[in-house]
């Protein structure tokens, strides 16, 4: 078996062999340009059960060699992953539908995790934020009360992760988020992903600029991350780049023309700039594809009114109110 991943500025390469009744598993990190060897990690398990001791201890070993932080001592009392397989395989089943966006086939796997082992805490944490983001609030409520029953067995690395997305996308309180997780990215400098959430914590707090710094330092990792392009379109937009901001709506249209959210943004940072009628035909665009309707309505009224027409707008036809001078 042999796959290869980018994290921070090494690029993981792996191997798996049978020796006898036991893999040996080896994990290399090589820089991403020169492709040169910088360190060599190597465990052997002992049968099924043992896997999840080597490879919780691999992934401790390749957090040090990446960032020079003192990595959690996963034997501690009280730090365990998780002594079900089973549990283990449905997280990491659960955490690639995450990835994928797949949100119904991440709450099962989640819940199938809980059910081989009712004191896996990560996964109530995973599965409440889920749920929260699904509009289940008594349930998220619920998973997230069981998950601060056993916040012990998490890592310092996941708790400070995951209380700064709970704060961000739960309490609506991101000034709490960040300070998590600017201890998270101060102790634990390869967490690059969670820069993803610094960034949109920053835009919470109206500090555009910030945003797109963060934005960016995890774009040069996680490029293909469709998502964070467009948010950086209105991050851009906010911070008055609006060069950057076409650029990224652009990307993502030529990718996919029919991308609504990219049309918008690019209509908006159109009209930011003073390309009046650019900005009036993407919204025409925008209305025409139908997701961001109403907004595009908006948008065009505004523009009308900027440019000093008089007009009805659908909504106001019905009460007979002029809203444009």
């Amino acid at each position: 078996y042999y796959d290869a991943y980018k994290l921070a500025d090494v690029v993981l390469q792996g191997t798996i062999d049978q020796e006898g009744q036991s893999l040996r598993i080896i994990v290399r990190g090589l820089e991403p340009s020169e492709n040169n060897e910088l360190f060599e990690i190597t465990s052997l398990a002992h049968g099924e059960q043992d896997l999840l001791r080597v490879v919780e201890e691999l992934g401790q070993s390749i957090l040090e060699s990446i960032d020079d932080s003192s990595a959690v001592d996963s034997t501690q009392p009280g730090e365990e992953f998780t002594r079900s397989f089973v549990a283990a395989r449905a997280w990491a089943r659960g955490r690639d539908f995450e990835f994928r966006n797949a949100t119904q086939g991440a709450i099962a796997s989640y819940q199938q995790a809980i059910d081989n082992d009712p004191t896996f805490g990560l996964a109530y944490a995973r599965l409440a934020l889920l749920q929260f983001g699904n509009g289940e609030q008594d349930e998220g409520k619920q998973s997230w009360a069981l998950a601060k029953e056993h916040i012990e067995s998490f890592t310092e690395r996941e708790r400070l992760k995951l209380l700064g997305i709970y704060n961000l996308d739960i309490q609506g309180d991101s000034a709490a988020a960040l300070e998590y997780f600017d201890e998270l990215l101060r102790k634990h400098p390869a967490e690059t992903k969670i820069r993803f959430d610094v960034a949109r914590a920053a835009f919470e707090q109206a500090d555009f600029s910030w945003a797109v710094a963060e934005s960016n330092r995890a774009l040069q990792i996680y490029a293909a991350s469709d998502p964070e392009r467009l948010r950086m379109a209105r991050y851009a937009r906010n911070a008055g780049d609006l060069e950057r901001s076409m650029s990224e709506s652009e990307f993502l249209l030529n990718k996919d023309p029919q991308n609504a959210a990219a049309m918008l943004q690019l209509a908006l940072a159109h009209a930011a700039g003073g390309l009046l009628d650019e900005a009036y035909q993407g919204y025409e665009r925008v209305e025409e594809e139908g997701t961001y309707a109403a907004l595009a309505e908006a948008g065009m009224a505004d523009l009308e009114l900027y440019r000093g027409c008089l007009l009805y707008t659908s909504d106001a036809a019905d009460d007979n109110r002029l809203v444009g001078v």
